[in-house]
């Protein structure tokens, strides 16, 4: 009996989902930082080549399309996440299927971002970089006209198949453009977001059950949404054998990989079920972003002074 207590516990240390968990989150925190911090040089840049003439330079610039957190988002942050989560766990059969279709619109703008470096890498041999007009949806170039379809067809077969590994990847998609959008801009916004956050999690994480009789986050990120394809063709009345052979979808708002435990495997299911819980490793993909973010901080308090010419005194905080 020792000797199995023994392997089991073997088993659990080298579980391939908690390496994967480990590998994939370090990936997405290096990737996210470096396409982040490209965004700012590149936008200094400009900026800086905009000023030359008068001699000017803000180093503090930024894209209109970044989100940078004040103090009062901060704060206000972890309850609107919160409440967010409390209208999911009552009335998620409501909602569900709106919450399904923009969570898909959001994972393809976001992929397209995560596959926007290796399509221009793929385009830049062939295909010149000049934007291609169309009309009042805006110029784009080849290699986002690529990421973008390239997204919309991994999106669909997720739809279709449900498969975990597709919505890793759109997560994974989320999680970089997250970490790439979004600025904490002093040390104060910084602890205040962090420790609001850490305290949201805590909450609905280990204390959740005593109040409402069920863990709100698990069950939150463990239930599956309608297809909407299945809905669409019970509205539609299109018959038995349109649209309704398709999975439920666990939502890409977290990252999911199958347990190799010891008299088990998880990968046996293509989709995560609420049924097996414990044949799945969870992590939720706002823990992955809140990492990168603080870690991006910390990497902006060293490297924008020196690159602006100016002493680690003037980080603001």
């Amino acid at each position: 009996m020792s000797s199995g207590l023994g392997r089991s516990r073997a088993y659990s240390l080298v579980d391939s989902s908690q390496v994967s968990t480990f590998l994939i989150s370090i990936l997405l925190i290096v990737y996210g930082s470096f396409r982040s911090l490209n965004m700012d040089f590149e936008n200094q840049d400009k900026e800086k080549d905009n000023n030359s003439s008068s001699g000017s330079f803000n180093g503090n610039s930024t894209n209109n399309s970044i989100q940078t957190i004040d103090s009062t988002q901060a704060l206000f942050l972890p309850i609107g996440a919160s409440v967010s989560l409390l209208v999911m766990f009552f009335f998620f059969d409501s909602v569900q299927v709106v919450f399904t279709i923009c969570t898909a619109v959001l994972a393809t703008i976001a992929f397209a971002f995560l596959l926007l470096p290796m399509c221009q890498y793929l385009t830049r041999p062939c295909s010149p970089q000049n934007k291609i007009s169309f009309g009042c949806c805006g110029r784009f170039t080849a290699a986002e006209l690529l990421s973008f379809s390239l997204s919309v067809m991994l999106v669909l077969i997720w739809v279709l198949t449900g498969h975990w590994l597709l919505m890793d990847a759109l997560a994974m998609g989320l999680c970089v453009a997250m970490i790439a959008f979004v600025r904490l801009p002093s040390l104060k916004v910084s602890c205040l977001l962090l420790s609001g956050l850490l305290i949201y999690d805590v909450f609905w994480v280990f204390f959740s059950a005593y109040i409402f009789n069920s863990n709100v986050m698990v069950k939150v990120a463990t239930q599956p949404a309608d297809n909407p394809l299945d809905v669409l063709s019970r509205k539609l009345h299109l018959g038995p054998s349109v649209g309704r052979d398709v999975p439920r979808l666990s939502l890409p708002g977290k990252l999911v990989f199958p347990r190799v435990t010891y008299g088990g495997c998880g990968l046996s299911h293509s989709t995560p079920s609420p049924a097996a819980p414990d044949s799945w490793k969870y992590d939720g993909s706002q823990r992955v972003t809140r990492m990168a973010i603080l870690v991006l901080f910390c990497q902006r308090v060293v490297l924008f002074p020196l690159r602006a010419g100016l002493v680690l005194g003037d980080v603001p905080v």
